[in-house]
C-alpha cells in the first residue's frame, strides 16, 4: 500500500523526473500537472528544485547505468529527508556548483519553468 503524500513530497517525486537518465520532454505533462496544482510559488519550486532534489537526484545523471525509468517515491523521499537533517551549512557548501550543475545537466528546467508560468499567468 502507498502512503498518501505531502503536498512537498508531491512536488519532489515530480522533480526528480528531470534526472533520469532519458528523454526528461516524455515526463513534462505529469510535472506541469504537479506543479501546477502545488501550493507554492515557482520561487520555492526552484529553491526546492536547487536545494532539496537535485543533491540527492544529480548524482544519478553521472551514472553510466543510471536510473531512467524513476526514482523509489520511498528512496526518494527517504534520500531527501536525510540530506535535509543535515546542518545548514553543510547544505549550503557547494551550492554555486550546483546551480552550474542544474543549469548544464537539466537545461529543459527553463522551458518547462516558462510552459507553468504562463498557465499560472492565465
Amino acid at each position: 500500500m502507498t502512503r498518501d503524500l505531502s503536498e512537498r513530497e508531491k512536488v519532489w517525486v515530480a522533480l526528480s523526473d528531470l534526472f533520469l537518465d532519458t528523454d526528461v520532454t516524455l515526463h513534462f505533462d505529469y510535472i506541469e500537472r504537479v506543479l501546477l496544482a502545488a501550493p507554492m510559488t515557482l520561487e520555492d519550486i526552484d529553491v526546492i528544485l536547487r536545494d532539496e532534489v537535485a543533491p540527492v537526484c544529480l548524482p544519478n545523471l553521472y551514472s553510466v547505468a543510471g536510473e531512467w525509468t524513476g526514482f523509489s517515491e520511498d528512496w526518494l523521499i527517504a534520500r531527501i529527508e536525510t540530506y535535509l537533517a543535515k546542518p545548514v551549512w553543510l547544505r549550503r557548501l557547494g551550492r554555486k556548483k550546483r546551480e552550474w550543475q542544474l543549469c548544464q545537466m537539466v537545461p529543459e528546467w527553463p522551458c518547462l519553468r516558462a510552459r507553468i508560468a504562463a498557465k499560472r499567468a492565465g
